[in-house]
C-alpha cells in the first residue's frame, strides 16, 4: 500500500506561490457566488419545469381516471365499476342457470326412473 507523504515545505511553498490581495480573494468569492447564483437560478428553472410538466401528467391521468361532468365523459374508475356491476350479474345468471339445469336434471332423472319402474311392473 503506498503512503500519501505531503511534506510541510511542500504546503508552504504552494500557499506562497500564490499569495492574492484582500482584492483579488474578494473578486474570486464574487465570481464563484455569481457562478453559484446561476447554478442555482438554473437548478431553480429545471424543478419550476419539472413541477409544470408534473403537474400536466397528472391532470391528464385524472381526466383519464375521473367523470368529466362538461363533456359528460365517464372516467375510468366508473367505467370498471360499471364492468365490474355487469360481470357480477353475469356470474349471478350464469349460477342461476346452471342450479335451474341441476334441478332439471334431478327431476328429469326422478321422473325417469319412476317411469322405468312402472314399466317393469307391468311387464
Amino acid at each position: 500500500m503506498a503512503l500519501l507523504h505531503i511534506n510541510s515545505t511542500d504546503i508552504k511553498e504552494t500557499m506562497t506561490s500564490k499569495v492574492m490581495t484582500q482584492k483579488e480573494i474578494i473578486s474570486e468569492i464574487r465570481e464563484e457566488q455569481k457562478t453559484m447564483a446561476e447554478m442555482q437560478f438554473r437548478l431553480a428553472a429545471d424543478l419550476s419545469n419539472f413541477f409544470n410538466k408534473q403537474e400536466l401528467f397528472n391532470q391528464r391521468i385524472s381526466d383519464i381516471l375521473e367523470n368529466d361532468e362538461k363533456t359528460d365523459k365517464k372516467g375510468l374508475v366508473y367505467e370498471v365499476a360499471e364492468v365490474s356491476k355487469r360481470v357480477d350479474e353475469i356470474e349471478i345468471k350464469n349460477k342461476v342457470t346452471a342450479g335451474k339445469i341441476a334441478v332439471s336434471v334431478t327431476i328429469l332423472t326422478f321422473i325417469g326412473s319412476a317411469v322405468w319402474k312402472l314399466i317393469n311392473i307391468f311387464d
